[in-house]
Order: structure tokens, then sequence, then C-alpha cells
């Protein structure tokens, strides 16, 4: 659909190019995308010891989906997001409006964080959409 509004929610162990690769099947054409990485630590350790590494992580993962994607979308903006995927997704909801919610993730990600993205669609009771990338 011209100008439809999609969040696309990317996990920070998404790896340069996976998106790249997935955008295809992403249906992203003539779409205003808004990209929210949650700031997920990537072991209880490092969430333990500090967030600013995660935060990083989230942010340098935002500004090289935003650079993979430009090309694939009307507009594109992208940015760090809260460490709890539900929160980053409903905050980005309120701000953006979005038409549709894709989750793009690693096939071996942070099981706990990966299931709560896996049930962000009965969480917020919206239907959204889950990608795997990096799957063998």
């Amino acid at each position: 659909m011209a100008n439809e509004k999609i969040l696309l929610v990317v996990t920070p162990s998404v790896q340069s190019g996976e998106l790249t690769a997935a955008a295809h099947g992403l249906k992203l054409q003539d779409s205003r995308l808004r990209i929210v990485v949650p700031a997920i630590a990537k072991s209880a350790m490092s969430f333990w010891m500090s967030d600013e590494k995660s935060i990083s992580d989230a942010r340098s993962t935002a500004e090289q989906a935003g650079v993979e994607l430009n090309d694939h979308a009307w507009s594109v903006e992208a940015s760090a997001g809260d460490s709890d995927p539900v929160i980053a997704v409903e905050d980005a909801i309120k701000t953006f409006g979005p038409d549709r919610v894709l989750v793009v993730r690693r096939h071996r990600s942070n099981g706990y964080k990966a299931s709560k993205l896996e049930r962000i669609n009965e969480m917020l009771n919206r239907s959204v959409e889950h990608h795997l990338v990096g799957v063998a």
C-alpha cells in the first residue's frame, strides 16, 4: 500500500547486511518506515554491568538499519528504544501510529527477550509480523 506507515522492530543482534537481504520479503516499498531497536542486553551479565553498552549497540544497529533500508522505503527514521521490547514498541506506536508492525530478529537471540517479542501481538492486542534472519 502506498505511503503505508510501518514500524520495524529490529533486535541489536541483527547483523549488517541481513536487513538488506530480507527487505524484499518485508514489503517496504513506498512506505514511511520507523525503525526501533530495543536496547536489549546481550547477556544477563551485561544487563547488570551497564546499560550503556546495550544502548550503544541499539543505536549502532538502528543507524545501520536506516542506511540498509534507505533505498527500500519512501522515508526512513531509525532510533534506539527502551530495553523492554514491549515498551519500545508501545512508545513507537503512540508516537508513530503505524499501519503495520514488523519484528525482525536473528534466529538465535536472547531467549527471554525473544519470547517477549513473539508475544508482542498478544500483549498489545495487535497483529505483528515476525521475520527471522540468520537462519541456516
